[in-house]
């Protein structure tokens, strides 16, 4: 098997932050899982979706 080394990941554009006070408001796992993946998908730009 060859070695291949992991690609160096560019963190603007492989991460998003959630904030802490996410998780003090109590959503249900579903919830959490809708806005993470909104998150995911906005332009870091315009902010949208």
């Amino acid at each position: 098997m060859k070695y291949t080394p992991w690609l160096k990941r560019d963190p603007i554009k492989n991460y998003f932050q959630l904030p802490k006070e996410i998780f003090l408001l109590g959503l249900s796992p579903g919830a959490l899982a809708v806005y993470s993946y909104l998150l995911c998908c906005e332009n870091r730009n315009t902010y949208q979706c």
